[in-house]
């Protein structure tokens, strides 16, 4: 086969522009590395005794015997990773991801990265959930961190709950800037009562949406569902049970509110009801002759026990900043501290590929269209 003597010569440069661009990182490591070495020089001399010791901080990022090909690998597994999850949010947001908005939104992911727990491609794919939901590039700003700080609190994969907490701003008509009172809400609620994020995803999914429409805060159906999660009733069999209640009673025509003596709406006035019924000896034998079998014990139920409910409410009420203390008691340990190197690390990586990026797609697109015009 003839040599192609531009592809040659196209590769020459980008090669070129990758070994200046690797030149100009290994003295940044250089610098890093005697900076760390001054200040860590008596736990180096320690780890010496058990052959450990290394220079700077190569070792920790992988490149420590200066290969190229370490380097590159690190850079597509991880820098190119991210670049791939950010142009999911930008293709889910169309004309909204403009490069400024999508600037902004990866900055945040990167930061976000680099300082906790979650990686920057965690977070990335907390945007791209959140994206989905049809949230816009400034609604998931505004949201990112908290859900962040919830992913960490409990431990949970940041798209999941990304999924959560949008399907519950959404299903309670609430403001992106809310984001951090559901957080704190979840936060408190899995604290004092038998919920998780499984048990309340299930049971929000069917029940948020009514419970706005029936003047029950999130608050409120969170106390609930997490009084019923004690007795053992969580997930779907809980929103859906909550759900039929919260609609008959704002129903005048249901036999619930013709029961009662009159509709329905918001806790407080659901809690006198209760409360009424209690005082007239309803149990769950009575509460069957106008209630169908599914939705009779969750009633019966709730209105022999409203004073622990109205507790946990006042409890929910109350969990501003739950959601950060938890987080923050989840990082404060080793496995805390080794999770956040690790993000660190892949933020590390992403800044190189940010340096590189344009040497190695233009040899990559170049051997791409050699190939292509073999016969």
């Amino acid at each position: 086969m003839a040599r192609n003597p531009k592809l040659v010569l196209d590769i020459q440069a980008n090669v070129k522009q990758i070994q200046q661009t690797l030149s100009g990182l290994d003295t940044k490591i250089d610098k890093f590395g005697k900076n760390v070495g001054e200040k860590t020089s008596s736990a180096s001399a320690g780890f010496a005794q058990f052959g450990l010791a290394v220079s700077g901080v190569q070792q920790a990022f992988g490149i420590l015997d200066n290969t190229v090909g370490r380097v590159l690998r690190n850079v597509i597994s991880q820098g190119a990773q991210f670049e791939f999850a950010m142009d999911k949010v930008r293709g889910v947001l169309g004309d909204l991801g403009t490069d400024d908005n999508m600037n902004k939104l990866a900055n945040q992911a990167k930061e976000l990265g680099r300082s906790s727990m979650k990686s920057a491609s965690d977070v990335a794919g907390l945007q791209f959930e959140l994206s989905k939901l049809g949230f816009t590039s400034d609604d998931i700003i505004n949201a990112t961190e908290a859900i962040t700080n919830m992913g960490i609190a409990f431990d949970a994969d940041l798209s999941q709950v990304a999924e959560v907490a949008g399907g519950t701003l959404r299903g309670f008509n609430m403001e992106t800037e809310q984001t951090t009172q559901v957080a704190d809400v979840m936060a408190k609620a899995f604290s004092i009562s038998a919920l998780d994020i499984d048990k309340f995803t299930n049971s929000m999914t069917y029940v948020a949406p009514v419970a706005s429409q029936a003047g029950v805060t999130l608050e409120e159906t969170t106390a609930i569902l997490g009084y019923l999660a004690n007795k053992s009733i969580s997930g779907s069999m809980a929103g859906t049970a909550l759900r039929s209640i919260f609609q008959q009673l704002a129903d005048s025509g249901s036999d619930l509110a013709k029961k009662i003596g009159r509709p329905i709406l918001g806790f407080d006035d659901m809690t006198r009801a209760f409360k009424e019924l209690e005082a007239q000896g309803q149990d769950l034998t009575s509460v069957l002759g106008f209630m169908d079998r599914r939705t009779a014990g969750v009633f019966a139920n709730m209105i022999q026990d409203t004073e622990t409910i109205e507790l946990m409410k006042e409890s929910l009420e109350g969990s501003a900043g739950s959601a950060k203390k938890l987080a923050d008691i989840m990082a404060d340990n080793l496995q805390g501290d080794m999770t956040e190197l690790t993000s660190a690390t892949e933020g590390f990586w992403i800044m190189v590929h940010e340096f590189l990026d344009p040497a190695l797609r233009g040899t990559t697109q170049t051997m791409t269209s050699f190939v292509q015009q073999i016969d």
